[in-house]
């Protein structure tokens, strides 16, 4: 299965079990492959698609980081930002494997 198709296949699961915390990742992450696609006028290689989903990983990651050691944060951090890992994890462990 390619990393398209895992991640429209969990943002499916995601709908279907009401999980709308997992929607929130799975959606800005599929849309910027998909822009990534429409930019570049083809589709995208699996090879591709994981280096997207990286940036999108590391765009989020990094600012959350730079709060926590600031201590600027004082509400907990949301359940949705502990799952951007998560979601992407088995992504990526399975495009290494091949």
């Amino acid at each position: 299965m390619s990393p398209v198709e895992k991640l429209t296949a969990d943002m499916k699961e995601a709908m279907k079990q009401g999980e709308k915390e997992r929607l929130s990742v799975i959606r800005p992450v599929r849309g910027a492959v998909r822009q990534a696609e429409i930019d570049g006028k083809k589709t995208l290689t699996d090879d591709e698609v994981i280096g997207v989903i990286s940036k999108e990983v590391k765009m989020r990651r990094d600012p959350l980081r730079s709060l926590h050691e600031e201590s600027a944060m004082t509400l907990s951090p949301r359940p949705r930002r502990r799952l951007i890992p998560h979601a992407v994890s088995a992504l990526l462990s399975s495009a290494s494997m091949r």
